[in-house]
């Protein structure tokens, strides 16, 4: 049921997007492909993203990343980009402060590593320029929505709440008490104590 779907999730840093899109690749057995414009990124930089996207896959990008070779702004980029695909997912964090603080604590302590892993968070310096970056990048994701309507999915929603609606609105063709199991696993990265990060 699920022929010819191509589905791109655009985010903002620190959604739970990395999990989201696992988690439709593996339920609709589809190929995936990893923020393909993070040239910062090794992982990312590694993949070869196709011209001619396969029919059957989920490509999860962030509206603040677009190919370097790109002149136009990140919206008028994905405003083409988005007509390559079947369904679109618009996807952030209303808690802007603590997917910023996510964000802070990866690029202060592992910038090019693994950045789904426990970690605990104390923070002595504001940086205020990053948090700056974050209300932006969620206010463009936003506008995005406006432009195109696509309404955005917020993480609180689907991981917290585990909204039933929010999951059904995709229409990507998966069972949402089957996908609700599947996040059932996602731990939280994020810890109250050190001593946790050992665990």
């Amino acid at each position: 049921n699920n022929r010819g779907m191509k589905i791109l999730i655009i985010a903002t840093p620190r959604s739970g997007s990395t999990f989201l899109t696992n988690v439709i690749a593996r339920m609709l057995k589809i190929k995936s492909y990893q923020e393909p414009f993070n040239f910062g990124h090794p992982s990312a930089a590694s993949q070869i993203y196709p011209e001619e996207l396969p029919d059957n896959v989920v490509v999860k990008t962030m509206f603040s990343q677009i190919p370097i070779d790109v002149t136009s702004s990140n919206s008028e980029f994905y405003l083409t980009e988005i007509k390559k695909f079947d369904k679109v997912i618009l996807l952030s964090r209303l808690d802007i402060k603590a997917s910023y603080e996510s964000f802070n604590y990866r690029l202060k302590n592992n910038p090019k590593g693994n950045w789904h892993t426990k970690y605990y968070y104390n923070e002595t310096e504001k940086d205020i320029n990053l948090f700056s970056s974050f209300l932006n990048w969620t206010d463009d994701l936003i506008k995005f929505s406006h432009s195109t309507g696509i309404p955005v999915t917020w993480y609180e929603d689907v991981y917290i709440d585990k909204d039933i609606k929010t999951i059904e609105a995709w229409d990507i063709g998966i069972k949402e008490n089957e996908f609700i199991s599947n996040i059932e696993t996602k731990s939280k990265y994020r810890v109250d104590s050190k001593t946790e990060t050992l665990l």
